[in-house]
């Protein structure tokens, strides 16, 4: 079985890696992952901004393992908020993360010590 190696800006290039079932990594002018594709067809497509910030992930999957049953799903990430396929998901904050929940909105809070 063939693994990842690093080549120039230490991007990594191979056509396997056992362990993820990860056949192709594309990168773009920015160095940064802009395609993975696994084993079985699947794929996760990113858009980024100028910057480099992630504004969409495209998830495709060849069989009905995403929720739902569904076979592609569409996230945004918009100023901290959290869209699946454009129902909102979560708003991250510094002191935490705000999402919907089963009883209505549930606020999540990070636990830190003097380290961070």
């Amino acid at each position: 079985m063939e693994d990842f190696h690093c080549v120039h800006n230490c991007q990594l290039e191979r056509k396997f890696h056992p362990v993820r079932d990860i056949t192709e990594i594309k990168y773009n002018i920015l160095n940064l992952p802009y395609e993975v594709t696994f084993l079985d067809g699947s794929k996760i497509k990113v858009v980024y901004d100028g910057d480099g910030q992630v504004w969409r992930k495209i998830l495709t999957s060849t069989t009905d393992t995403l929720p739902n049953g569904q076979y592609t799903m569409t996230i945004d990430y918009i100023d901290g908020f959290e869209y699946h396929d454009e129902v909102f998901a979560s708003y991250t904050h510094p002191q935490g993360r705000v999402a919907p929940g089963p009883d209505g909105i549930n606020c999540e809070y990070f636990l830190r010590d003097h380290l961070g």
